[in-house]
């Protein structure tokens, strides 16, 4: 009977051996097994860890404004390698006045927004309105022709000379008393021009927003068309298009400014 107690006890002793023998050591630790990382993955970028500074612009009335040449410097992301647009439809540059510019920067399929604030001051080289300087010629040269029929090669007829002043002035009685006014001056009272606000003009920008240009009936639009230019910078080429209008009285405002990286034309193809 003792025997087989021992045996019993000496057979439960080796089946706790060998499970112990079965299990790994417990660590401290614990491992998390992750994916390992292939030099092809990248962090996907986002709009909160890219940046791009824009100073502010200031510009007299009626100058060019350089929209492109306002951005400074960026954060996680390449300028040269965004495309760039520029809403500047609210930007009145033959006004003075304070406006806003938006910008947006597309960079691998995120983009950034920053707007700047435009002033635009009175510009102290202006010219004189070219209606004032036409009127001021008309009546210098009706001034000029009645001083020369009146006078003759220095001989004024007495006869020529009443009847002047006859056609020229008359007495005109009124409630204060008598005063001699020219009868060729018109006395009607004159009617002012009152310039009618028309409905602003819609234009769709390239990256499909749909912006308005205020417009009157002393100033509106008779035309919208896009001007194309290329520059070089850092061995690459950009194409930047402006979206222009222009106004009856010929001023050109800028509505939209948009700055892409031109691929070189391949050079390695056959010759004829």
């Amino acid at each position: 009977m003792k025997k087989l107690a021992r045996g019993l006890v000496c057979a439960m002793a080796v089946m706790c051996f060998m499970t112990a023998c079965g299990k790994d050591k417990p660590t401290g630790n614990m491992q998390v097994n992750r994916p390992a990382a292939t030099a092809g993955n990248k962090e996907q970028q986002t709009v909160s860890n890219m940046k791009v500074y824009i100073k502010d612009i200031t510009a007299y009335a009626g100058e060019d404004i350089d929209y492109i040449g306002a951005i400074e410097s960026a954060e996680n992301l390449e300028i040269n390698r965004s495309m760039i647009y520029v809403d500047s439809s609210a930007v009145d540059n033959h006004t003075p006045g304070v406006y806003k510019a938006v910008y947006t920067l597309d960079y691998l399929g995120a983009t950034v927004t920053n707007s700047i604030k435009v002033t635009i001051l009175e510009n102290p080289n202006a010219s004189a309105p070219a209606a004032s300087a036409e009127n001021t010629s008309e009546t210098s040269s009706v001034t000029e022709t009645a001083t020369e029929t009146a006078t003759e090669n220095g001989e004024t007829s007495s006869s020529e000379a009443s009847a002047s002043a006859e056609t020229g002035m008359s007495e005109q009685q009124t409630d204060a008393g008598q005063s001699t006014v020219p009868s060729t001056i018109s006395t009607e009272p004159v009617t002012a021009v009152v310039e009618q606000e028309l409905p602003p003009a819609e234009i769709t920008l390239s990256n499909g927003r749909v912006v308005t240009i205020k417009m009157t009936s002393a100033r509106y639009i008779t035309e919208t068309y896009t001007d194309e230019s290329y520059f070089e910078e850092d061995g690459f080429t950009f194409l930047t298009s402006e979206l222009k209008v222009l106004f009856n009285t010929g001023e050109v405002q800028v509505v939209e400014t948009v700055v892409t990286r031109v691929q070189p034309q391949s050079t390695t193809g056959a010759t004829q």
